[in-house]
């Protein structure tokens, strides 16, 4: 069995934010909402989303099964290309685009870069 490099690991990680950040935004939910409905803080959701750190799989779990995101399918590492088309579909359904949120944007595709 081949285990994940470290940079794997951040792919994942950022594949994993990007996704729970998609849904969200797909369903109207604020980072508070999603937070008081899985019992966590909209902090906690914001790294998670940001790939700043990893989580607990018991909290992405939870996450994951309220947002209907099927969870096995997080653990596939996707190609620069499916996560570019990720980024740009959250950008849309940014509802208040703030120039903190441009800047993440900005740094999430340096990132990116960097990583895939």
């Amino acid at each position: 069995m081949r285990l994940f490099t470290e940079e794997e690991f951040k792919k994942v990680n950022i594949y994993v934010g990007l996704t729970i950040k998609f849904k969200r935004l797909k369903l109207g939910l604020s980072q508070f909402q999603l937070a008081v409905n899985v019992g966590s803080n909209n902090t906690s959701i914001g790294r998670i989303e940001r790939a700043e750190h990893f989580s607990g799989w018991d909290k992405i779990i939870t996450i994951t099964q309220f947002l209907d995101i099927d969870f096995c399918e997080l653990m596939v590492i996707k190609d620069k290309k499916e996560i570019l088309k990720l980024v740009n579909d959250c950008y849309i359904l940014e509802e208040k685009l703030t120039s903190q949120k441009e800047n993440y944007y900005v740094e999430l595709l340096e990132k990116i870069s960097k990583y895939f």
